[in-house]
């Protein structure tokens, strides 16, 4: 059975975020006219385009774009995958890079798999679209498209759990549902619950991407559990707090079950 593969919705004209522009070097061009990339470099130089996707071991990622090689280094001009650490800052090893020949318009494809390896440092790819490794180059790009592959045709899960807050008592039942990525729980005394996960997270550089986070609440009351403050960084943590539907009350004193099972996705 073929694997599937699901289109990440990405900015077709290269100017919207989640697109990074870097541009290195006095006479490197990296512009765009209606839906066509241009980026120029000399040797010392690079111009590209490139994104962030959150990645888990195994996944696999597909790029496809239309591209022109005009002139300058036969390698580093083209399309390149690499992977970050959960700050993304720090490039780890398996690139992936498939540079463009000649100068007709042609439809590009790269797939790459992340490494089973490299669980659990990996936790970013970013994708660059242009000249990259300061050889120089002369390219056009055009219609950009991402995939990516998801177990089973599934979200990937980041975390999920259940915790019960009681007169104030914080409890976590784990053998009624299991949990998964979750570091701890606590409860600040008066409004919040904060979850903090063991699958870090990337905080930036770059532009903020943030999982989905899906709470449902159980229990005889009529309050709202409500996701906020989402921090990432090696630790990442949420907020749970609660609405009446017209304010965020002080839940230490409610005697009814406040549950909330969660899910934490991307």
């Amino acid at each position: 059975m073929s694997e599937s593969m699901y289109d990440i919705a990405i900015d077709r004209l290269w100017t919207a975020d989640p697109w990074q522009i870097n541009t290195l070097g006095g006479a490197s061009v990296n512009s765009v006219s209606g839906d066509i990339l241009t980026v120029t470099a000399a040797a010392s130089g690079h111009a590209y385009r490139h994104l962030w996707l959150p990645v888990i071991p195994g996944m696999r990622i597909e790029s496809e774009v239309w591209g022109r090689y005009l002139s300058g280094a036969p390698i580093g001009t083209g399309m390149f995958v690499d992977l970050l650490d959960h700050d993304a800052t720090n490039v780890l090893a398996n690139r992936q890079r498939l540079d463009f020949a000649g100068d007709d318009w042609k439809r590009y494809h790269l797939s790459y798999t992340v490494p089973l390896d490299q669980s659990p440092t990996a936790r970013f790819a970013r994708i660059h679209y242009g000249v990259k490794d300061t050889l120089g180059g002369d390219a056009r790009l055009q219609l950009p498209q991402l995939r990516i592959s998801r177990a089973y045709g599934v979200p990937i899960v980041i975390a999920k759990g259940f915790f019960r807050l009681t007169n104030g008592a914080l409890q976590s039942l784990s053998f009624e549902t299991p949990s998964l990525g979750v570091a701890s729980m606590a409860f600040n005394g008066s409004t919040t619950v904060t979850v903090t996960l063991t699958h870090s997270w990337p905080a930036g550089p770059g532009p903020v991407i943030r999982p989905n986070i899906l709470l449902t609440p159980s229990g005889n009351h009529f309050y709202i559990p409500i996701a906020s403050a989402w921090t990432g960084g090696a630790t990442p943590s949420f907020d749970v707090r609660w609405s009446n539907g017209t304010s965020i009350p002080n839940v230490s004193a409610i005697a009814s079950n406040l549950e909330v099972h969660f899910l934490v996705y991307w």
